[in-house]
């Protein structure tokens, strides 16, 4: 991950700074992170001198080249210009400290759907190296800005969240980021199924195990421990219900 810092030139002819924060650059910075190329809402703003310094973080040194945007991207990136008086200007600051790398591989086996409640960059891991895949290095077409996805890894965050605390929810915290027949796991599955076909490559499901290991695969019954972890992390391995899970 590398930390940005980016600066814009509101034109204070046409806007004034906080209906420009306000309205064209918050739209370019949300496509942006809907992308995968801001890491969720790390990023500041700051006014100086009538321009806009943004502080940001991005999993790669060239995410925020204009060749990464989708059309929404671009379309939010035209109405920042017509607001302007120059084209913004995007620095590399160094890499950011106590994030993980992102996935450069060029052409990953196999893709993992994996989260928990800390997780600020992508749900999609690399099944070749383990390290996150930015959103927009998936290949295939992706018109609806992976609502799917995130909407998957926003509740999967927050039932990870209730089982983290041992508070009220814990117990259906743990049931559904564990079990197979859970609300969460089915809509995760279903998610795989769909980036799957998008992006020709298989996509295995996750499920956390804390107590105790499933010895079969939960959905078919088949013996699928591993001999040695996958990645040091993973358990059990099931191919041909693309599930994987871990021992406690």
């Amino acid at each position: 991950m590398f930390t940005f810092e980016a600066e814009f030139f509101p034109d204070l002819t046409k806007t004034s700074v906080s209906e420009f924060c306000g309205e064209e650059l918050s739209v370019l910075l949300h496509t942006l992170r809907r992308n995968g190329q801001l890491i969720e809402q790390l990023w500041n703003l700051v006014e100086q001198n009538g321009a806009i310094k943004l502080y940001c973080i991005a999993p790669e040194e060239d995410a925020l080249e204009p060749r990464h945007f989708n059309r929404y991207g671009l379309e939010a990136l035209s109405a920042v210009l017509q607001k302007s008086v120059r084209p913004p200007v995007f620095r590399v600051i160094g890499k950011t400290v106590g994030l993980s790398d992102a996935c450069a591989c060029e052409n990953s086996e196999y893709y993992v759907l994996f989260s928990n409640f800390a997780a600020e960059y992508s749900p999609v891991s690399c099944g070749d190296c383990n390290l996150p895949v930015p959103l927009y290095k998936l290949p295939g077409e992706n018109e609806d800005e992976f609502y799917a996805l995130r909407q998957w890894q926003g509740e999967y965050k927050a039932c990870d969240s209730l089982f983290v605390l041992s508070g009220v929810g814990e117990k259906f915290g743990y049931r559904e980021i564990s079990e197979v027949d859970s609300s969460l796991t089915r809509d995760g599955c279903d998610v795989c199924r769909e980036m799957s076909q998008k992006c020709n490559r298989p996509f295995y499901y996750f499920l956390h195990r804390h107590i105790s290991p499933l010895e079969t695969c939960p959905r078919c019954g088949q013996e699928w421990g591993l001999d040695e972890k996958l990645h040091g992390f993973y358990a059990f391995k099931c191919d041909h219900c693309r599930l994987l899970s871990d021992s406690p």
